[in-house]
């Protein structure tokens, strides 16, 4: 087993490193990136002779420029530049949302077009565009006043989960309010994507592939603030003993500022939070526990710029992968650094230079040309003032021509013009970019695919394509890649993301791992209208196959969505505006068997239509019943009302027999009489009151049966209504009704009575 090896030990090999790495900033690519920058900006070559011309082409420039537009519309024209691939059927949902989500934070969370520019940009020009990619959670400090605050907004402002606010000043009011200042710490937690200058950059001189990740060493040197290290976590103490005075430029910097104001000496501000150090951020593969495994860390230092020998360690982390995503236009085989198109173009424009240069001095010489002169003839002065109408005044009795004798001038040959035709054929060769590439917007490129045939095109243009394609297969995809896993590992809360119109929560901390992925690039007008004809080719072949009855075998409905769908995408518009996924409407429920429900149906009728019959005929019995014992009662409340009156007449007779035997005799009347009178009207009262009594009696018993017989011959009709198909309401619920009535009816009677 190896043995383990100190910190120092591990920032003297990143120093070692760095001193030997391939792109650092005293090396020759540096200088040769210089050199591109001076001729995309048109710099002096250094060579100039005074009163010639000094002319310099801009063939790299125009080049550049020339793509870029195709480039950058290739890569933003597109709502989800890379896909992530569903590992199984039941992924394909989740794939979506994961490929929308990472789409959302290269373009929404952070400078999308500018850092896709810049890469670019980089990559055409300087060899090797550079994306960072990293999981920013350091702490923001800021400072917050609030007045008239009351207890309940001050408890709420220190209970915010995500600020912590500590408080620096406070002052209470008369009225019981408070103004507040707060320091506010803020993190921010968040995925961070920066374009890295490519002479910041650099990797292990062995490195043998274009991927960063393939190598065991790569650094990134910047220049960061005393504030924005403290923000990074460092100890303000040992970040004050750092040098900050290191004022050197490299080359590449020199050249890229290009105008004078940027050239002159920077001065550093002795305030302490604006003064800058130079922070190199080392990722190298070693062993560091000695158990025969290599480790990736993360090795920082502190100091040094064109060498790090003098740089300090400031710390030591181990992390799962190089933050970096990295291509060059040109790929070399089993090189890191391939080449730029100003590598193609550069000697062009030299030479180009030139030819311009002697054409533009023959032209002069053309137009002033020089003069055989006898200056004792001749007012010189005269002769050296060249302006239209100009007079140049002479001497002599011979001729002008004695005297003044122009040069001739050998005019320039043809040759010349064939030779620059020549040079614009081999830079069109070279770069696709020539005179037949003018019309670049309106034929534009073709959607470049994994699995599509790529369309016959002439062969500069085809150039063009394959510039897009390699960036997006060897550096777009590693981007999208180290932002899938930096969400999966540290983005710990839900996040909302507008998903085809609908805002959804998305928690990245239970995605799977991927790595399968597919690159998507834009397309340009005609190609947006060449894939609409084709699409538009694709729905008639689909509805002649649906018209012959192949709709469900061999075309399904989401097929025909999906053309559909494509359609309203290549137009910009939202698809689910206008159609409908079939996959999403919930199935049909299952049709019913028609002949079960038939002998269902039967079933129910002939059971009902037993259970009416059975009910009239218990209804009939009830009814007939009622009306014999009305019949009964009727006959023997009569005899009992004519025994009554019978008893009232007798009472009435011996009362008015009491009477006349009263007036025929008044004087000898007893007074036995006069009790026996007395009883008699008493009785005769009694009586008269029974009586009434009695009919009172009667009238409500009769009704109450007469009352029970309705109920019965309606519930007869209705069951009659049931047999001939009218609707009739729950005939057993109508009988329990009209039971429980009778039933309160007798219970009113028997009162009454009482």
């Amino acid at each position: 087993m190896a043995t383990a090896i100190t910190d120092e030990q591990i920032a003297s090999i990143c120093r070692g490193e760095v001193d030997s790495a391939s792109g650092k900033a005293s090396g020759e690519l540096a200088h040769e990136r210089a050199e591109a920058l001076d001729y995309y900006n048109g710099e002096p070559y250094g060579d100039e002779v005074e009163g010639r011309s000094q002319v310099v082409t801009r063939e790299v420039m125009e080049t550049i420029e020339w793509i870029m537009p195709s480039l950058a519309r290739i890569f933003t024209d597109v709502d989800n530049m890379v896909r992530f691939e569903p590992v199984n059927g039941d992924d394909v949902e989740q794939a979506k949302i994961e490929t929308e989500v990472v789409n959302h934070v290269y373009w929404k969370q952070n400078k999308g077009f500018y850092n896709t520019y810049a890469f670019l940009k980089d990559a055409l020009l300087s060899k090797t565009g550079i994306l960072k990619i990293y999981w920013d959670d350091s702490v923001k400090e800021t400072k917050e006043r609030y007045e008239n605050l009351d207890d309940v907004q001050l408890g709420s402002l220190q209970n915010d989960s995500n600020i912590e606010r500590e408080i620096i000043e406070f002052e209470e009011l008369e009225n019981g309010l408070m103004n507040v200042t707060f320091r506010c710490k803020t993190l921010t937690g968040k995925v961070q994507i920066e374009p890295v200058a490519p002479e910041e950059f650099g990797i292990a001189r062995n490195a043998r592939s274009p991927y960063v990740s393939d190598s065991n060493f790569c650094y990134h040197r910047a220049y960061k603030s005393f504030s924005e290290l403290v923000q990074m976590g460092y100890d303000p103490d040992v970040i004050r003993t750092l040098p900050f005075d290191e004022d050197v430029e490299t080359q590449e910097e020199i050249a890229r500022r290009n105008t004078t104001d940027e050239r002159e000496p920077y001065e550093y501000i002795s305030e302490e939070s604006m003064r800058m150090y130079w922070i190199t951020e080392c990722y190298v593969n070693i062993d560091r526990d000695g158990d025969d495994v290599a480790e990736l860390l993360r090795v920082v230092l502190a100091g040094g710029h064109y060498t790090a020998s003098s740089s300090r360690l400031l710390s030591i982390d181990e992390v799962d992968h190089m933050p970096f995503a990295t291509v060059s236009p040109i790929p070399m085989p089993h090189k890191f650094f391939g080449m730029s198109l100003a590598d193609l173009t550069m000697d062009l424009q030299r030479i180009k230079s030139v030819l311009t240069r002697q054409m533009l001095d023959n032209t002069y010489l053309a137009n002033n040309s020089r003069t055989l002169v006898n200056d004792t003839h001749v007012n010189l002065d005269d002769l050296l003032t060249s302006r239209p109408g100009g007079v140049v005044r002479f001497k002599g009795e011979g001729s002008p021509q004695q005297y003044v004798t122009p040069i001739p001038h050998n005019a320039l040959p043809p040759q010349a013009y064939q030779l620059m035709e020549y040079l614009d054929e081999v830079q069109k060769n070279r770069t696709g970019v020539g005179n037949n590439t003018a019309g670049l917007d309106s034929n534009s490129l073709a959607k470049v695919n994994t699995g599509v045939a790529m369309l016959a095109y002439d062969q500069q243009r085809m150039k063009i394509e394959l510039i897009a394609r390699i960036i997006a297969e060897i550096g777009f995809k590693d981007v999208f890649r180290i932002i899938h896993r930096l969400l999966n590992q540290h983005q710990d809360r839900e996040m909302m993301i507008n998903i085809t119109g609908k805002f959804i929560p998305v928690n990245p901390a239970e995605w799977r791992t991927r790595e399968n992925t597919t690159v998507a690039v834009g397309m340009g007008t005609v190609s947006r209208e060449r894939r609409m004809v084709a699409i538009e080719g694709i729905i008639q072949k689909q509805q002649q196959v649906a018209e012959a009855g192949g709709m469900g075998t061999i075309v399904q409905p989401h097929q025909m969505y999906q053309s559909l769908s494509d359609m309203v995408d290549s137009l910009g518009l939202e698809p689910s505006a206008y159609f409908t996924d079939p996959r999403t409407i919930p199935p049909k429920p299952p049709q019913p068997n028609i002949e079960a429900e038939i002998q269902l149906a039967t079933a129910r009728a002939l059971k009902t239509d037993a259970d009416s019959k059975m009910l009239q005929v218990r209804v009939t019995a009830e009814k007939n019943a009622a009306e014999a014992a009305l019949k009964m009662r009727e006959q023997a409340l009569k005899t009992q009302e004519t025994q009554m009156k019978l008893e009232i007449e007798n009472k009435k007779l011996q009362l008015e027999s009491l009477q006349r035997e009263t007036d025929m005799d008044t004087k000898v009347a007893s007074l036995e009489m006069k009790v026996s009178e007395a009883d008699a009207k008493k009785e005769l009262k009694e009586l008269e009151l029974q009586f009434k009594g009695f009919e009172n009696n009667r009238d409500r018993e009769i009704e109450l049966l007469k009352t029970q017989i309705n109920a019965l011959t309606k519930i007869y009709t209705e069951d009659l209504k049931q047999e001939k198909g009218e609707e009739s309401p729950d005939l057993q619920a109508y009988v329990r009704n009209l039971e429980a009535e009778n039933q309160r009816l007798r219970e009113q009677g028997n009162t009454n009575e009482s």
